[in-house]
């Protein structure tokens, strides 16, 4: 499964974006372009996570666990766009995004044990 890079910003299952944009710079591959955040969006999106949080502290330990286990077997599954974008943004060699891939999905599941 290949995921493009949309240049928008995604808060609370929905697209924003303004008519503001910039082009990224990276190392290699195609630049892209975004789309700026405002002060709009960033009200829009700092609302959002207000309001997930308090649904998400509603939840029990079995839940949150799942939760993150859920996030690490996403980045799991999304791992090389992942990888493929972050090494064309970064020029850090594939081997050591591969690395700090395994190390954050790790780090998700230890949590969620602990």
């Amino acid at each position: 499964m290949t995921y493009q890079i949309r240049g928008q910003h995604f808060i609370a299952s929905e697209w924003a974006s303004t008519s503001e944009k910039f082009s990224s710079r990276p190392h290699s591959g195609t630049p892209n372009e975004f789309s700026k955040g405002s002060a709009v969006i960033v009200a829009s999106a700092v609302q959002a996570a207000e309001n997930c949080f308090l649904e998400y502290a509603a939840t029990t330990r079995t839940q949150r666990a799942n939760f993150l286990r859920a996030i690490a077997e996403e980045i799991d599954l999304r791992g090389e766009d992942i990888t493929r974008i972050a090494m064309e943004e970064t020029a850090l060699p594939e081997v050591r995004l591969v690395g700090e891939r395994g190390r954050t999905t790790m780090q998700l599941r230890l949590f969620a044990d602990h």
